[in-house]
């Protein structure tokens, strides 16, 4: 609920304050930026709409100004000749303009990398932690390594057609499935009462930064369901960032890969008097 709260505040604060020519500011750049991702998925951009959306939005800068030159000469290009560096040099040049006349972005997007970074890292604490005091851990590496061990026997005797022993394992089917279901229903009691609060937090910032970039890759990635990859939107920032902390955390908290104390030796058998 706290860090709901401050999600929420943060969201009230940024959006009310993009109004006028600070918002017109934000979609400049995020065009721009749009523009600089179509280039290095290999398509051609023009950024003549962008250049309209400035003149028409931004009254202070003059028509003669080197900036509004630049602009201009670069909207004007056909869309096979803009360069990416070249549109990364204007969107430089027309942050420092806008924070001469007093325009910036809000620092909620300037440090939209860190923000989403420190957020996805509280989360996936809160979760590990709720994670690690829900689940009966115990139970659960117990259960894992008895499954574990019976699928080892199992392909040991499959594999020398043991058929004794395939048999004597079938007898244990019934117990491994009751294990198993252990396993699954102990590890789902968490997921029960955080799915809710995450797809909230994910709706909550996703809004927030859609349409912004918040890092971009150095080089093109292909990935075989999603199309090439150039820079990292909010949606995919929290998922890696999210998804690695979740490791460490499970690592440092849970600790699942530690194996479970050897038994304590039987203590030695009294001797009876004679």
């Amino acid at each position: 609920m706290v860090v709901l709260s401050v999600l929420l505040a943060g969201v009230w604060v940024g959006k009310g304050q993009m109004e006028g020519n600070q918002y017109t500011l934000w979609k400049i750049l995020s065009g721009l930026d749009s523009a600089v991702a179509t280039l290095r998925k290999g398509g051609a951009e023009s950024i003549s709409s962008v250049y309209s959306l400035y003149k028409d939005n931004l009254p202070g800068y003059s028509e003669n100004s080197a900036l509004d030159n630049n602009f201009k000469q670069l909207a004007q290009l056909p869309s096979e000749n803009v360069k990416e560096e070249n549109i990364f040099a204007l969107r430089a040049d027309i942050v420092s303009a806008a924070a001469n006349s007093g325009v910036s972005v809000s620092p909620i997007y300037t440090y939209s990398l860190f923000i989403i970074l420190a957020i996805s890292a509280l989360v996936s604490f809160i979760v590990t932690l709720l994670t690690k005091r829900m689940v009966n851990w115990e139970l659960v590496r117990h259960a894992k390594s008895e499954v574990s061990k019976y699928m080892k026997e199992h392909r040991a005797a499959a594999l020398k057609r043991d058929t004794k022993t395939l048999n004597k394992l079938e007898q244990r089917k019934a117990e491994i499935n009751k294990l198993q279901g252990t396993m699954f229903s102990q590890n789902f009691k968490p997921t029960i009462i955080s799915t809710v609060p995450l797809l909230l937090l994910w709706y909550i910032i996703g809004a927030m930064f859609s349409g912004w970039v918040v890092a971009w890759l150095p080089l093109r990635v292909d990935l075989p369901v999603f199309g090439p990859l150039v820079a990292f939107g909010f949606g995919w920032w929290w998922f890696l960032t999210y998804l690695g902390f979740s490791q460490v955390f499970r690592k440092i908290l849970i600790r699942e890969n530690v194996h479970m104390a050897s038994p304590a030796a039987p203590a030695p058998a009294k001797v009876l008097p004679k």
